[in-house]
């Protein structure tokens, strides 16, 4: 199980989310950063709240032409802290090549499928009939 966060939450209160993230952590449950990049993006934030996984936000993919930098300092920045990356709102085929060359392998975004409610995953994925709905999709 995941849970997601967002940058700004944690900017609120960041003691105590912090602690109760941890307690999280201690029972199991992987703690995402999402729409890094767009809220603090505190690298001492980071370093304290020692979490999973960082999803870039979509804005940085939308112009990734112009974000290659961004992308690939984030990505060092994660590979450093141990941290997996998961792009997110990725549409075309070339967003997934750019990605690949930055050494960005997890996506997630409407390339592969639309966000799908529980029961139409449950029913099309899980009863292994799969019509309409890649296997590399991340429906949460």
């Amino acid at each position: 199980m995941e849970l997601e966060v967002t940058e700004r939450m944690v900017m609120k209160n960041e003691e105590e989310v912090n602690t109760i993230l941890q307690e999280l952590r201690r029972n199991g449950i992987h703690i995402s950063i999402d729409d890094f990049g767009t809220g603090y993006s505190s690298l001492s934030y980071l370093y304290k709240l020692n979490v999973d996984t960082l999803k870039i936000d979509q804005s940085f993919i939308r112009s990734i032409e112009n974000n290659r930098e961004v992308i690939s300092a984030i990505l060092s920045l994660a590979d450093s802290l141990k941290m997996k990356v998961i792009a997110e709102g990725v549409e075309t085929k070339r967003e997934i090549e750019l990605l690949q060359e930055l050494g960005c392998t997890d996506v997630q975004g409407y390339y592969y499928s639309p966000p799908v409610p529980k029961e139409l995953f449950e029913e099309k994925w899980m009863a292994g009939k799969h019509a309409g709905l890649s296997s590399k999709a991340n429906t949460a």
